[in-house]
């Protein structure tokens, strides 16, 4: 339920698991982690992260130009999580903190997100 749902893409299922673990030796360029009180085994990234990376200026536009996105709200705990393990820094720690996960983000923006492809890449 939190989770930009599309038809099953066996291409797109060789890139990337049910979890938003990307296969094949590709890595994220945004900061990704799992909470495991919110889901045990799905990665979620900071939506400024997602939105810097897809070249949107701030989260906020990020969601606007996005509305398939799912903007997941942070609570305490789960951002006291995320700074103790080095995830956010500590200054959010008393700020709105959304999230979007892994897998949403690259479903939106491919190739945008990983670390050395360029957008023209399949």
């Amino acid at each position: 339920g939190d989770e930009f749902v599309t038809e099953n893409d066996p291409i797109g299922d060789q890139k990337i698991d049910e979890f938003g673990n990307l296969l094949g030796g590709r890595r994220f360029k945004a900061n990704t982690f799992i909470l495991p009180n919110r889901h045990p085994k799905r990665l979620y990234m900071p939506a400024l992260d997602a939105a810097r990376t897809s070249r949107c200026r701030d989260s906020l536009y990020y969601f606007r130009r996005n509305p398939l996105a799912f903007k997941l709200n942070a609570t305490q705990s789960e951002k006291d999580f995320l700074i103790s393990e080095g995830k956010l820094g500590p200054h959010l720690r008393t700020r709105s903190v959304t999230l979007i996960t892994a897998k949403s983000a690259f479903k939106l923006h491919g190739s945008k997100m990983i670390l050395g492809e360029s957008i023209l890449s399949t």
